[in-house]
């Protein structure tokens, strides 16, 4: 799968990279329940992608595919 090279990510894309469903990450965004950080900006949701890939136990600073 590949991970876009940019600052965030949608919170759709964090949750299909993490494997969670798209209403399952919604839900504990709303409820402050995922293991990396969620940011809250007017409407929508966005994920600070480098915390998000620590998460995932990737450092890469250029990070290309995640099985």
């Amino acid at each position: 799968m590949d991970i876009p090279n940019r600052p965030t990510l949608a919170l759709r894309e964090a949750a299909k990279i993490y494997g969670i469903g798209q209403s399952t990450a919604y839900e504990a965004a709303r409820k402050d329940a995922l293991p990396f950080p969620v940011l809250k900006v007017n409407s929508r949701y966005i994920v600070p992608t480098k915390p998000f890939l620590a998460t995932l136990g990737i450092e890469s600073d250029n990070p290309k595919e995640v099985a």
